[in-house]
């Protein structure tokens, strides 16, 4: 990542509990790496310059491949930050397939916590049910978009170290809003990839709800129809 558009500072890393998620496991993590830099997330052209001086404002891309196994995607988490307040950044946040070693086609959004404040763990969620397949390379993209010329950070780590049965791949930064991407393996974003062992199956015995996963939900499913009378009507 070029040290043009990043600024430096301190970061304590704590790994996030798993909150509702008892049997989730972590795929991936580099969240327990060192701090390198944040990497100044925005929208070109933007009326303010970014703070470390920097000619432009950047999107950012990280990917992860996962193990041998099926997923259900729980939560991805960054450690990211410094949202501006005026104006409020309209984020992008994707997850996107892989297209022979480059973003490919969007596969859903993200729901993005508050943003505000110093650098720091967050966790984002996926807008649908989304299934990882085993074997496969994935990519998170990160971006402000017009309407709003808004800003927020996202940090890497200062070393390619992870822990966890898949990999932290190849990093990508972007000057025109996504348009063209140029890619490193140097130094990547922070992510925690947290899922569920997926128990999906065709036909899916004990799937109450319908959505492939046999899990609490289900139960939560009977329980809510429970006593309810299948007789046919006369």
């Amino acid at each position: 990542m070029l040290n043009l558009k990043t600024r430096s500072g301190a970061v304590a890393f704590v790994l996030m509990a798993l909150a509702g998620a008892a049997n989730a496991d972590v795929v991936v993590t580099n969240l327990a790496e060192p701090f390198r830099a944040t990497t100044e997330v925005g929208n070109n052209p933007n009326p303010v310059m970014p703070p470390s001086g920097a000619p432009l404002w950047s999107w950012a891309a990280q990917s992860f491949i996962t193990d041998g196994a099926s997923y259900a995607l729980t939560q991805i988490d960054i450690i990211g930050g410094e949202a501006s307040l005026a104006p409020a950044p309209v984020i992008v946040a994707e997850l996107r397939a892989d297209n022979a070693g480059t973003i490919g086609a969007l596969i859903t959004t993200l729901v993005i916590p508050d943003m505000t404040g110093p650098v720091a763990p967050r966790g984002l969620t996926p807008s649908v049910p989304v299934t990882l397949d085993p074997s496969t390379t994935y990519w998170i993209v990160l971006g402000s978009q017009a309407p709003g010329d808004g800003t927020l950070g996202w940090s890497y780590a200062n070393s390619n170290e992870s822990v966890g049965t898949g990999v932290i791949a190849q990093y990508a930064d972007s000057q025109d809003s996504g348009a063209t991407w140029n890619y490193g393996t140097e130094f990547p974003y922070f992510i925690q990839v947290v899922a569920e062992p997926s128990t999906a199956c065709t036909p899916c015995p004990g799937d109450a709800n319908g959505d492939l996963v046999v899990n609490f939900d289900d139960i939560t499913e009977v329980l809510a129809r429970w006593l309810n009378s299948c007789a046919p009507a006369r």
